[in-house]
């Protein structure tokens, strides 16, 4: 019985940090709406602090229970999803493309367009 109940933290624990994981995704994917395009810099600047001193997504870590650097927490579901993509691509993806392009897009929004940001 206590095998079960630890098995059951455990698995309430990982859809706890899956959920927050893809909550945060969520946000910062549509962080060009939602936020001003200085807030973004310092989003990415946390960001690369924390892959260049823990070499890796604090959560990723976390929720695969592993410090690897080649975790991908976007490549494993997108694997489960059904997509066969290839690890080293997606995390150079997510890791120095990702940002940038978010950050552009709420510079092109709010310096150009004037569209102001829902949130900040």
């Amino acid at each position: 019985l206590l095998y079960q109940i630890m098995v059951y933290v455990h698995n309430i624990r990982k859809k706890g940090i899956f959920l927050i994981h893809t909550f945060l995704s969520l946000i910062f994917v549509l962080a060009f709406i939602l936020f001003s395009w200085y807030l973004i810099i310092i989003g990415i600047i946390i960001y690369y602090l924390q892959i260049f001193l823990i070499g890796n997504c604090i959560l990723t870590n976390i929720e695969f229970n592993s410090s690897s650097k080649r975790n991908s927490w976007y490549h494993f579901y997108l694997t489960k999803l059904g997509f066969k993509l290839d690890r080293d691509k997606v995390n150079f993806f997510v890791i120095y493309i990702k940002p940038w392009i978010i950050l552009c897009i709420s510079l092109v929004l709010q310096i150009v367009f004037k569209i102001n940001p829902l949130l900040f």
